[in-house]
């Protein structure tokens, strides 16, 4: 079996394959959509919508369908579809343009709809990813909430809305802000050379901004801590030699009770 990867995003955790990566993010937590691309036609596909109470999942698949039909006839070829009721929800398979298989089903923990679908090149076996899929797919309003993709992973306190991002190969680097807290996380790669070039404290004060303040050394980790009126900010280095990168939190918040620790580092 190939080695997995987890996928954590807006309170949705998912495994997949370690050679298939994030081709687009979409919307907030109460809507949006996620795919994971492989190096080949197949992909998985995750929508989900807010929903207090079950709906009729099959008029939710019928807009989808409906969509699905669009492009297959703009494609000139025929569209097809199946569902049956499944253990956890809808099951369909779609085949038109492409295909795919999926599940729909309401998740009443975090009061959401979810379509966790496989898609493929119209001869693609997309079952045994699909299953995989399924059965790794966990999505619970519990707190630390993992947060986890482009070989980037973090445990983050209560229920934290992403503001920026940066995705580039060398780096990687995400915001997230909550009632009182500002939490900023990143991945840069080449680790080996900055560490050589700059030394790891000077660089994680020039990285991060922590020009002056306090300062905690043990070999690969390095924790900068900044005092202030009004939101005290704090930081957290770790240099993974085995992997040649640098993963890096930066916390700003007055509560004592969520400074950041070496756990939030998944």
């Amino acid at each position: 079996m190939a080695e997995l990867a987890r996928f954590g995003w807006y309170g949705f955790v998912v495994e997949h394959p370690s050679d298939w990566a994030p081709a687009s993010l979409i919307g907030s937590r109460d809507a949006g959509y996620v795919r994971l691309a492989s190096t080949g036609r197949i992909a998985l596909q995750i929508r989900w919508t807010k929903a207090k109470r079950a709906p009729n999942l099959s008029d939710r698949l019928g807009g989808y369908f409906r969509s699905l039909a669009r492009d297959a006839k703009k494609a000139r070829v025929d569209f097809h579809k199946e569902t049956k009721d499944g253990d956890r929800g809808t099951e369909y398979r779609w085949i038109g343009a492409g295909q795919g298989r999926g599940t729909v089903f309401h998740c009443a923990e975090s009061a959401r709809v979810f379509f966790v679908e496989v898609a493929g090149g119209r001869k693609d076996n997309l079952l045994a990813p699909l299953r995989r899929a399924l059965d790794s797919f966990r999505s619970t309003p519990e707190t630390p909430e993992l947060w986890s993709l482009f070989d980037l992973a973090v445990l983050l306190p209560g229920r934290p809305r992403l503001t920026k991002r940066t995705l580039h190969s060398g780096k990687v680097w995400f915001a997230w802000e909550d009632r009182g807290i500002r939490i900023e996380a990143g991945r840069w790669s080449f680790a080996e050379q900055l560490v050589a070039r700059h030394g790891l404290e000077p660089w994680a004060r020039a990285a991060l901004g922590f020009p002056n303040g306090e300062a905690t050394v043990e070999q690969n980790l390095v924790r900068l801590r900044e005092s202030s009126r009004f939101r005290p900010r704090e930081a957290l280095v770790r240099y993974d030699v085995a992997a040649n990168r640098l993963i890096t939190l930066s916390v700003r918040t007055r509560d004592p009770q969520r400074r950041p620790n070496w756990d939030w580092l998944a």
